[in-house]
């Protein structure tokens, strides 16, 4: 009986211990939503605890790609918070994020009364869950991807212009670009071959940045008299395959299921894809109805 009382004691105290001083927050949260990490990751980034843009509320402190973010909550109605996201892949639409709450300083009695009862700062954290979820549900209304599979990239003759823009802006850089292109596809008596298409040359992950050349098929072989626009021939290649619907500046969404897929797979490969737009977006329409084909070379 004194052994058992000791180890229920010793447990009781370890726990405690653990609890009290070595435990780093002061209360998590855990929800799952149907999204690739990725995409979760850059929700987070972009969210503002729906208060206006002008009234910044988060602040970024830290982050690794698509895992792990670490904010500051601070407004001046409600207590600051330090926050911890960690995103983790469930399955292959699903991720689990892991939110981990704690207060500006330590606090013995706030911790102490977290495990009795729900308290002004647990019922805070639990909001602050619930409307991140909220948000990224209210997002998913506004695009649609399939599942991977596989297909076929059939050889093109090309003109493409170089570009640079935040991975959420390729789209208002494509418009911008759109209208150049097209006037000298048109004086140069040169024919379409297809739809336009966005060859990714470079992302850079931790400034959410990418590089890549606005594409136009033609049918004839060229020499470019203009130094912004370039000639280049691709041959076919075998790629994986996702269909994307939406606004095509919400694109990128399914390079961040080939990031989870290759993670799922241990396999070390870039993700650099190409997007080929089906639609033309000045027509205007049910934004829903656009497409899109994400190709990644096999």
């Amino acid at each position: 009986m004194r052994k058992i009382i000791f180890i229920i004691t010793l447990l009781t105290l370890s726990l405690g211990l653990w609890y009290f001083l070595i435990k780093s927050e002061d209360y998590r949260v855990t929800f799952e939503v149907n999204n690739p990490k990725g995409a979760v990751y850059e929700h987070i980034i972009n969210w503002n605890y729906e208060k206006p843009y002008n009234n910044k509320v988060l602040e970024t402190t830290s982050k690794t790609p698509f895992t792990e973010i670490s904010q500051i909550f601070s407004d001046k109605k409600q207590p600051e918070l330090n926050i911890n996201w960690r995103l983790k892949k469930k399955n292959d639409s699903t991720t689990r994020v892991i939110a981990l709450f704690s207060g500006r300083d330590y606090d013995f009695n706030r911790r102490l009364k977290i495990i009795f009862s729900k308290t002004d700062f647990t019922n805070l954290s639990i909001d602050f869950a619930s409307k991140l979820k909220e948000y990224i549900q209210k997002q998913n209304k506004t695009y649609h991807i399939t599942k991977i599979d596989t297909t076929t990239f059939e050889s093109q003759k090309y003109l493409y212009k170089t570009l640079k823009s935040p991975i959420n802006g390729k789209a208002r850089a494509m418009m911008f670009q759109n209208g150049s292109m097209m006037n000298y596809i048109l004086s140069n008596n040169l024919s379409l071959d297809g739809f336009p298409f966005v060859e990714v040359t470079a992302w850079n992950k931790e400034t959410d940045s990418i590089e890549f050349n606005f594409c136009y098929p033609i049918t004839e072989e060229h020499i470019s008299l203009n130094k912004a626009i370039s000639y280049a021939e691709k041959k076919g290649f075998e790629a994986l395959f996702i269909r994307f619907n939406g606004n095509y500046n919400k694109s990128h969404v399914g390079w961040y299921a080939f990031e989870d897929y290759f993670e799922e797979n241990d396999i070390n490969k870039d993700v650099l894809p190409i997007e080929v737009f089906l639609n033309d977006p000045q027509l205007g329409g049910n934004e829903m109805n656009w497409e899109a084909k994400i190709l990644l070379p096999i």
